[in-house]
């Protein structure tokens, strides 16, 4: 399929190497975090071609596309799937607090990658896909802000999948919204990232 096209670039640093996977500079609101609700569940997925390697993740970051300071309680979860997309809206994958990685608050403020530094690192496999997810607890309130033309400004940059690589929902009221949530719409706009992740050896 197309999704061999995505070219991550690796870049070194500190530990380990930094993979960037997705280089659009389109923009959305929907994922990792939906900025238009208060609260927001999202899941996206990354495949073991696209990160390249195992070892063991230590940061993500996002690609923040808003000039304008906003504040996000978060979760973050991340679990090894045989799933490479899902095929429907239904297709969630399922998550424990024991798959919870970061619990912490980001606070993007200009156009620019947000890291999100893991409180428990990932020991990723390098042969099965990534699912991470992302539930927004509280923090500023939801918002769609418009341009000057009356469309909504982007809050992050994504680049688009064949398939469906992402699920979002979002709700402005908190039990509507948890690792479980009645509904998550399918989408192929899939935030880009970039994963930190260093060699599997541990050092004591």
């Amino acid at each position: 399929g197309m999704i061999g096209m995505f070219s991550a670039s690796v870049l070194a640093q500190g530990g380990g190497e930094i993979v960037e996977i997705g280089t659009a500079t389109t923009g959305t609101t929907l994922s990792p975090i939906y900025t238009p609700k208060n609260y927001s569940f999202t899941q996206q997925l990354y495949t073991a071609e696209e990160i390249g390697t195992d070892g063991t993740i230590t940061s993500i970051a996002f690609h923040w596309a808003f000039n304008g300071s906003k504040t996000f309680d978060i979760d973050v979860y991340m679990k090894h799937t045989e799933r490479a997309y899902f095929e429907t809206s239904a297709d969630r994958i399922p998550l424990s607090a024991s798959d919870k990685v970061f619990t912490g608050t980001i606070n993007p403020d200009q156009d620019s990658w947000i890291t999100i530094t893991l409180d428990e690192p990932f020991e990723y496999d390098g042969s099965s896909n990534l699912v991470i997810a992302v539930h927004r607890t509280s923090g500023s309130p939801g918002f769609n802000d418009l341009d000057s033309n009356w469309n909504v400004i982007p809050t992050w940059y994504y680049t688009s999948t064949d398939r469906y690589t992402m699920l979002y929902m979002g709700d402005d009221q908190s039990q509507y919204v948890s690792l479980s949530p009645a509904y998550m719409a399918p989408s192929n706009n899939r935030p880009n990232i970039q994963i930190e992740i260093g060699s599997s050896t541990t050092t004591c």
